[in-house]
């Protein structure tokens, strides 16, 4: 009889320690599991994150792209509308003298010196504004703001970044740029007649020389 309880005793404790092995295996795979869909989900994020960036992002400069600014600026419009006092200011910059050197230095030396413009312009612009790389040598700000004189202040002071030279293989290169602003609702009422008129008030800077 004792023999039987010890067998039956020992069977159970057998059968104990196999559950229990079970049980800690089958947990630490699904640990496993739980880390590794956390893992592929973290990744899946990541790529999306990468994909939106480059979408919206200029390759070269790293700046928001026309894609992005378009939105930002769609967005802003919307806002203004809906206040008395609130306008958009729209500025349409093209760089002088940047084909001279992409022509007579190689592309190479014009990507170094967009690069540098982008560097001074974003130090310059700051936060609270929408800065863009538009196409080629063309960039645009966008921001909101309650005053009708202060974007004049403004375009002076995205002047003054170029009045040092940019360093380009180991020589220095002098250019500057043609700025044209549009205030909405002021100057225009819609947000294509927006960006019609900047454009139209930069390339009457750029024709006349003043800049």
């Amino acid at each position: 009889m004792d023999s039987l309880v010890s067998s039956a005793l020992s069977n159970t404790v057998s059968t104990a320690n196999s559950i229990r092995r079970g049980a800690i295996f089958s947990l630490f795979i699904n640990a496993a599991l739980v880390l590794l869909s956390m893992a592929l989900a973290y990744a899946t994020y990541k790529i999306a994150r990468t994909i939106q960036h480059q979408a919206d992002h200029d390759e070269l400069t790293g700046m928001p792209n026309r894609r992005y600014f378009n939105v930002m600026l769609e967005s802003l419009c919307k806002k203004a509308g809906g206040s008395k006092n609130q306008k958009v200011v729209l500025m349409t910059m093209d760089l002088n003298g940047f084909k001279a050197v992409n022509d007579t230095m190689g592309h190479v030396a014009g990507d170094q010196l967009l690069i540098q413009v982008a560097q001074r312009l974003v130090a310059a612009v700051g936060e609270g504004k929408t800065l863009a790389r538009m196409g080629g040598d063309e960039f645009a700000i966008a921001y909101s703001t309650n005053s009708s004189d202060q974007p004049c202040q403004f375009a002076q002071k995205i002047q003054d970044v170029f009045n040092p030279c940019f360093s380009i293989e180991d020589g220095s290169v002098k250019i500057d740029t043609s700025i044209g602003y549009s205030i909405y609702p002021d100057d225009a009422d819609t947000l294509k007649s927006l960006q019609i008129t900047s454009d139209f008030a930069m390339f009457s800077a750029k024709q006349s020389g003043r800049k």
